[in-house]
């Protein structure tokens, strides 16, 4: 049996004094040893290999991404010359004596040297600095791992002078194995076939065949994910874009056509529309951003924001949109930082991947994770973060007079015609007012003014013949054109309200210990001013509560306690040993009168009753009566194709090492100790991202595909009926999806999780 990677290079530096035999010229390639391969690679370019008179060859080369300095001065025709491998030193382990690999002839190319990544002794870096000394032009690293293909970090040092670049083992391995043949082979590094930015690469999509081609009792339930589809509308990150969206400055020496926006979470507001926060990045995942060379892993600078959007609930129209103003979140790395970061990175900064949750009292509140250099001493601080978010308003540029007339003083209007949609703000008549303005239809207010008795704020919705009634001390006021119940809010009159400024002050700002050494996918099942429930895992599911005290000088805001409050497993036929379950959004409370109304209308014998078909357990598991919350997790899978898989097994083995996403749907009881009720099969949703479009001209007719990595951070409610899932698409887009609520709940499956569990009889958290 082979020794895995980690094995392997322990035997490899154990015997790496015997690797004592000169370096040698390699040889010709014959067209059955390596065979032309698909370029698909994140920086790929061209490594053309060829010998004598026999026919070049082309293969994917991975850049080091310290090339492309040394690409604009002008070197990049450097890269070529004889190939180079020495059998006795093939990690470069072994000294190299100066000017080993130097050449002296007038017109004749450099030497470019073969290395094995698996069998080297320092980072590839250094290796490449000890390449370079002994007069090499470039080289080439065979990757560690028999599967799979990554490019070449510098980490915290100095730039090597010359270019390397990465190429799979096998390719690796063939060359080395024919080394023995004696023959002179030549490679050169040419510009390669990247894919332009209306492609993504094959990695990031996920068609049926994979699911197909994969064994059922891989997943919940033993069922395989289903596919719901996608609105195939423009998404809510294009929209974002085209709406005067400006990038922060010194972000990109150009502006990129795209910047991620991703992960977004979801509020809905009283007024029907909603809020998103979305998740800005200078992240590779975008075609734009990676193409354009200064994504983080070119300028070793990660960048993050949060946007936050007002959106018209109608047709996820972008109303408005501002940056949060967050306290400093940033980490530095040097030398002696604590943290394998700073091998890729300079410096962190930013919130990443925040949900937002509305708490008690129209309070909204959200959580992110960040990393921070600690106070003292090296350690890097990479954890969740919570606190109230400011949100405050401005009347639009475009927005017309408000419109509002005072149509009667000492009487209200009443009638059939003019129905009461519910109470205000009653602190003034221009409070008053502008409840009516945020409510869906609403055109006119009663109000009476706080006197001896309690104030008073009346919204209604009225017709062309409303009724006046005298009632002293009260004041009728009517505004705008009639609304037609049957139009949207947004097509009624135009939007009143922008946003002016969201922020999250200092001192409410709330850092948590990181217990597990990195912390994320932490929910707020609850917020109130003295305490936060906090969903801290899914599976194993436990939930935290932390109790809070607000300073009453300084008004800062800070955790007193941390404690577990419940924990839970899910049964075993759920998972059926299925492990990272991961945390996604949670919780939406649902409306108890419509829940119960909706579960009325599908079948009964589903939710609560054994399944007829691949469903294990005593099928009596019923839903809790009282308040239900709904989550949405996700399992990540590491491809890992066998030869023996129907489909195209070619394609899959491309995609080896890569992830894939698959989403579920839970319940959570609505009170403590909030355990885990009601879990559905895994789903995904049909590709919809801007990027993914070129691939649906790969799609056979018929054939469906989703987009590999789907991230849902929001949920939120439309109405009374809809819900409306948020995510983020191969961390580069975002969309929303609304469903039915009856369809989300038809797909849920009733379980009795187990209480009580002891942190000491779980094997992993």
């Amino acid at each position: 049996m082979r020794p895995d990677n980690s094995e392997r290079r322990w035997i490899h530096r154990t015997q790496r004094r015997r690797w004592n035999r000169p370096w040698r010229s390699s040889v010709a390639l014959g067209a059955t040893l390596i065979s032309p391969l698909l370029i698909h690679g994140v920086r790929s370019e061209i490594l053309l290999v060829s010998s004598g008179d026999d026919a070049a060859h082309e293969y994917e080369a991975i850049i080091a991404n310290w090339n492309q300095a040394i690409d604009d001065t002008g070197q990049w025709s450097n890269f070529a010359g004889t190939l180079r491998f020495d059998a006795g030193n093939p990690g470069g382990c072994a000294s190299i004596p100066s000017g080993t690999f130097s050449v002296d002839a007038p017109g004749q190319s450099g030497v470019l040297v073969l290395i094995d990544a698996a069998q080297a002794c320092d980072e590839l870096p250094s290796v490449t600095d000890k390449v370079a000394e002994a007069g090499a032009a470039g080289v080439i690293f065979f990757y560690p791992s028999d599967e799979g293909l990554a490019g070449i970090a510098l980490g915290n040092r100095e730039a090597p002078r010359i270019r390397a670049v990465m190429i799979e083992r096998r390719h690796g391995e063939a060359i080395r194995d024919a080394t023995t043949a004696m023959k002179v082979v030549n490679a050169e590094l040419r510009k390669g076939r990247l894919i332009s930015e209306e492609a993504y690469e094959e990695q990031f999509i996920f068609r049926a065949d994979e699911i197909a081609s994969t064994r059922r009792v891989n997943f919940l339930w033993h069922r395989y994910p289903e596919m719901l589809q996608s609105l195939g509308h423009k998404t809510l990150s294009a929209k974002l874009m085209e709406s005067n969206f400006t990038i922060p400055p010194g972000w990109f020496s150009r502006p990129p056509g795209f910047v991620p926006l991703f992960n977004p979470s979801l509020l809905s507001l009283k007024d029907g529309s909603m809020l998103a926060a979305l998740r800005m990045s200078n992240g590779p995942g975008c075609p734009s951003v990676r193409h354009s060379r200064e994504s983080s892993m070119d300028t070793r600078i990660f960048r993050n924001e949060l946007v936050l959007a007002h959106i018209d609930s109608a047709d996820f129209s972008i109303s408005s949109h501002v940056l949060v103003e967050t306290p400093e979140l940033s980490c530095h790395f040097t030398e002696s930082t604590k943290t394998s970061g700073r091998k890729f990175l300079d410096s962190v900064h930013g919130p990443m991947d925040a949900r937002i949750t509305a708490g008690v009292d129209d309070t909204i509140w959200v959580t992110f994770f960040a990393e921070r250099n600690a106070a003292e001493g090296d350690e890097v601080e990479r954890g969740m973060h919570a606190a109230p978010l400011h949100v405050s308003w401005r009347k639009c540029q475009d927005a017309p007079d408000d419109g509002w007339r005072l149509q009667n003083s000492g009487a209200i209007l009443s009638g059939p015609s003019c129905q009461w949609l519910g109470s205000g703000n009653a602190a003034s008549a221009d409070h008053c007012r502008v409840s009516c303005d945020d409510a869906i239809h609403c055109n006119a207010v009663n109000f009476r003014a706080a006197g001896g008795s309690e104030g008073r704020c009346e919204m209604r919705v009225c017709g062309g013949s409303e009724e006046a009634a005298a009632l002293a001390g009260w004041e009728a006021w009517r505004r705008g054109q009639d609304p037609d119940p049957a139009k949207a809010r947004s097509q009624i009159w135009p939007r009143r309200r922008c946003l002016h400024r969201a922020w999250i002050e200092p001192y409410e700002l709330i850092a948590f210990p990181a217990m597990n050494d990195l912390e994320k996918n932490w929910n707020l099942i609850v917020a109130e001013p003295e305490r936060l429930i906090i969903e801290y895992h899914i599976e194993p599911h436990i939930v935290l509560e932390v109790n809070l005290n607000r300073h009453s000088d300084t008004n800062k805001l800070a955790a007193t306690s941390m404690t577990f409050s419940s924990i839970s497993r899910w049964p075993y036929e759920v998972m059926h040993g299925i492990s990272n379950v991961r945390g996604g959004y949670c919780c939406l409370k649902l409306p108890e009168r419509q829940l119960q109304r909706h579960l009325s209308e599908i079948s009964l014998r589903r939710i609560n009753q054994k399944l007829e078909e691949h469903q294990e357990g005593d099928g009596h598991s019923v839903l809790p009566e009282g308040p239900l919350l709904l989550g949405v997790g996700h399992l990540q899978r590491i491809r890992s194709p066998f030869d023996q898989a129907p489909g195209d097994v070619s394609r899959f083995r491309r995609q080896a090492q890569s992830r894939a996403y698959h989403q579920f749907f839970y319940l959570l009881r609505g009170t403590e100790p909030f355990d885990v009720v009601a879990v559905s099969p895994e789903w995904c949703i049909t590709m919809n991202g801007h990027f993914s479009q070129h691939w649906k001209q790969v799609l056979s007719q018929g054939e469906e595909a989703c987009e590999a990595i789907q991230f849902v951070a929001g949920l939120a409610m439309r109405g009374k009926d809809e819900v409306v899932v948020a995510y983020g698409i191969n961390d580069c887009e975002s969309d929303l999806l609304p469903l039915p609520l009856t369809r989300v709940l038809s797909m849920l499956r009733p379980v009795n999780s187990k209480l009580n569990v002891s942190l000491d009889d779980l094997e992993m958290i």
